[in-house]
């Protein structure tokens, strides 16, 4: 707040004049935005430490990441509510709730909200695309208005918006002007900001790549993930059904995190030097992460409709291991004392 809004102007902001490893300008806009409209200034002289109690400062800083993650939220019920089910749409809900991260940045007075939100609304825009659940014209404006929106907010979207490019040509539509505005416009930004960084910050490795990506998305969601792509996977090498399009969604955006954990195992310092590389950096792997788990048990529930028995036993595993990972995540956030004041 001190050294990359109260002091730097909305012309600098633009021009990714900041000292962020992500100087992408969208989030710092926002919030300069919304200290302007409240006439908020950081109302003490910060000494570099790193708790600081402010009763005002605790609502006004976190409002732009307390909308963005209600909203994604909200976006998670209302697709899978009008598309598919209310019990769906709860399963969705309580999925996303499931996740640590989802809690631990929710009201972070940082990016990562904001990324979550679009992230989500990038997945949903491009299935409601290739399942035709909307106005084809639509649709791609709000694909074209979203993926200037990511580069905006994080240089490392790109890849996510290079992932759902190709999917799209792949699934839906094979027009290459159409992808001027949906990749070339929005890849033209984010290479635009990554070069006007004013900082080259030292990263290392605290974890293992392994263990930033499970940080990021629980062991539990991995084994529900990976049950029904196996399933899925048979049915199809059955000939009862293509590949589904979340799940190659879900694919390319893990492969994306895959990516970038090489890039930085590439450039990591072998110290302690600068900046441990966090697993808050993967939570665009979250709504793909949702979407896979629960349309993938969807369509699994649904292909098991002669079979009662199998049913039942989908229902206890998936539900089992959904009540497990939201219990670790209860233990979670209680222990990291992230609410604490919710507790008091």
């Amino acid at each position: 707040q001190v050294n990359s809004i109260d002091s730097v102007s909305y012309p600098d902001i633009l021009l990714g004049r900041l000292t962020e490893g992500n100087n992408a300008p969208l989030f710092y806009l926002l919030q300069k935005s919304v200290c302007d409209v409240f006439r908020y200034k950081f109302p003490m002289t910060w000494k570099q430490e790193w708790f600081v109690r402010e009763d005002r400062s605790q609502v006004i800083l976190r409002l732009v990441s307390n909308v963005c993650m209600s909203s994604a939220l909200a976006l998670l019920v209302y697709f899978f509510a009008r598309f598919y089910s209310y019990g769906l749409a709860l399963f969705a809900l309580a999925a996303a709730l499931a996740f640590p991260m989802t809690w631990f940045y929710w009201v972070e007075g940082r990016p990562y909200s904001l990324w979550f939100f679009l992230t989500t609304a990038q997945s949903l825009i491009f299935l409601c695309l290739v399942n035709g659940q909307e106005k084809p014209g639509q649709g791609w404006w709000w694909l074209y208005f979203t993926h200037i929106l990511l580069s905006l907010t994080a240089v490392l979207s790109v890849l996510q918006i290079l992932a759902v490019s190709v999917l799209l040509w792949v699934f839906k539509e094979r027009r290459w002007p159409r992808y001027i505005l949906l990749t070339a416009v929005p890849l033209g930004i984010s290479v635009f900001f990554y070069g006007m960084r004013q900082v080259k910050l030292a990263l290392w490795f605290r974890e293992g790549p392994w263990e930033l990506v499970l940080q990021a998305v629980p062991g539990e969601f991995m084994v529900l993930m990976l049950v029904s792509s196996a399933l899925l996977a048979r049915s199809w090498i059955n000939g009862k059904g293509g590949i589904p399009p979340y799940w190659g969604l879900a694919g390319l955006i893990f492969l994306s995190a895959a990516v970038i954990l090489g890039l930085f195992k590439l450039s990591a310092t072998d110290g302690t030097v600068g900046f441990a590389i966090s697993s808050r950096y993967f939570i665009f792997l979250l709504p793909s992460a949702i979407l896979a788990v629960t349309l993938g048990g969807w369509d699994l529930w649904r292909s098991l409709k002669n079979d009662r028995p199998m049913r039942m036993n989908l229902g206890v595993f998936m539900a089992g291991l959904l009540a497990v990972c939201l219990l670790r995540t209860y233990i979670s956030v209680l222990g990291s004392g992230t609410f604490m004041h919710v507790i008091r």
